[in-house]
């Protein structure tokens, strides 16, 4: 089992894949019929193991509002998982859905807002005790002679962003590299030092010259995987680097957070994304700092994700 591997050259059907039928399915009832190790932790969860495992969604309707994955057509990848990983994603994802969902912008849907407040209802901050729509972070800050107070909602736990980014990029990468789960020299698992992060930007950042340099230097990568699910609120993407270079991935949820890094070296980037445009801030305190945020500039090109993927 090949835990840093590249994929195999040529276009591939991944194992799984039905006809007329957009999601990518490796579980089966029956161990030997799965997919051999759990994608996240790589414990062997195949016939005759003593590790429990049951079925994993990829994309679970935790991280987007109920329904959004019911349509036959939304893509989705099953496989077994170890139930210690399926538990703790759970977790992380009904904190991130909770938070991202109350600040997205797709809640000028009704339906949406119904969720968005149910979940902000439903969630626990952990940090807090309270539930998600109730937390009300009071700070100051100080301008010459001047200062103001400010209260700001909720936050996505940045231990819990880069967790959840890393699962859903295991399964993407297993899904696009592995010829045959149901082996385990056929099996290619991502893991955690091969794993590189940049950062998570929200929608009202998402015009910042860093992202936006990411995204121009990125788009002439391959790509590898290239999708949009759950009606528009989770996208992503998987692009190899030209000539055996760090790979490239971007995240999207609830039309909110974009998440980008690289596979590679997870202390240093990629050469490509070296010397990237810094990100001004100003220090507001001895522990804060703040710095103006950047939409993206409407009707501009947007080069994170490709327009037609679906």
């Amino acid at each position: 089992m090949d835990m840093n591997a590249t994929p195999q050259s040529g276009q591939r059907v991944p194992f799984g894949t039905r006809p007329g039928l957009a999601t990518v399915t490796w579980f089966h009832r029956k161990p030997e019929h799965s997919n051999q190790h759990c994608l996240y932790c790589g414990e062997f969860v195949g016939v005759g193991s003593v590790v429990e495992s049951d079925k994993e969604h990829l994309i679970n309707r935790r991280i987007a509002a109920p329904g959004l994955m019911a349509d036959p057509k939304a893509f989705n990848f099953i496989f077994r998982a170890c139930k210690r990983c399926n538990r703790e994603k759970a977790e992380i994802e009904d904190h991130i859905s909770a938070v991202t969902l109350l600040t997205s912008p797709g809640r000028e849907d009704p339906l949406i807002d119904a969720v968005a407040c149910a979940k902000a209802a439903a969630s626990f901050d952990r940090r807090r005790g309270q539930p998600v729509g109730q937390v009300r972070h009071e700070f100051k800050v100080a301008m010459g002679p001047f200062t103001f107070g400010m209260i700001a909602g909720a936050q996505v736990e940045p231990d819990a962003i880069r967790l959840l980014a890393f699962r859903h990029v295991q399964g993407i990468f297993s899904l696009c590299t592995s010829l045959d789960p149901r082996r385990s020299e056929t099996t290619r698992l991502l893991s955690g030092d091969r794993f590189g992060f940049f950062s998570a930007y929200s929608y009202r950042d998402w015009g910042n010259p860093k992202l936006l340099e990411i995204a121009r230097r990125a788009h002439g990568y391959v790509r590898l995987a290239e999708f949009t699910t759950a009606d528009g609120f989770f996208r992503a993407a998987l692009r190899p680097g030209p000539e055996g270079d760090p790979w490239f991935w971007a995240l999207e949820w609830n039309q909110n957070y974009r998440i980008v890094g690289w596979i590679g070296d997870p202390f240093t980037p990629p050469a490509p994304f070296q010397d990237l445009p810094p990100l001004t801030w100003h220090r507001i305190s001895p522990t804060d700092r703040i710095r103006e945020e950047a939409p993206l500039p409407e009707n501009a090109e947007d080069l994170l994700f490709d327009p037609v993927a679906s």
